[in-house]
């Protein structure tokens, strides 16, 4: 955040105990970025936050089909979803072609890696190469349901 002030941030999360602490944080170390308490599936959805972002991140806590699908609808035309995963992860890109199809997205590379103390990790790089049907995301239920891939 400090090395590029030039940027904005948007972090977020469901549970606003966890944004609290992330916004008192911030202020400690003399950071800004903007909060936002809501789920994924919801936030995708609105104008204000939807087809907004040049990158989109996430950490593992979900499959590649799931984060596709609430990540990549924020992400701008032109932009990229880089979402970090674990042990896996060229299956689960594999899995995930359809998805990514359906989503208007493509997979541009991955970057694995060991972090110590923790295992196998890999970066995925996925452009977004058209904008995303406005029926995506769709909530949990739905996409357990009925995944794309």
């Amino acid at each position: 955040l400090k090395a590029r002030p030039d940027r904005e941030y948007t972090l977020l999360d469901t549970t606003e105990k966890k944004l609290k602490f992330i916004d008192a944080a911030l202020k400690e170390v003399g950071l800004t970025a903007q909060t936002l308490h809501s789920r994924a599936e919801e936030a995708g959805r609105d104008v204000k936050h939807r087809e907004m972002y040049d990158v989109v991140t996430a950490r593992a806590v979900a499959s590649l089909g799931f984060l596709c699908e609430y990540c990549i609808p924020f992400v701008k035309t032109g932009g990229r979803f880089i979402p970090l995963k674990a042990a896996g992860a060229r299956q689960e890109l594999k899995n995930s072609a359809a998805t990514l199809k359906s989503l208007g997205a493509e997979f541009c590379k991955i970057e694995e890696f060991t972090l110590e103390g923790c295992g196998e990790r890999a970066i995925i790089i996925i452009n977004k190469i058209s904008q995303t049907s406005i029926k995506y995301p769709r909530t949990s239920a739905q996409i357990l349901k009925n995944p794309l891939d």
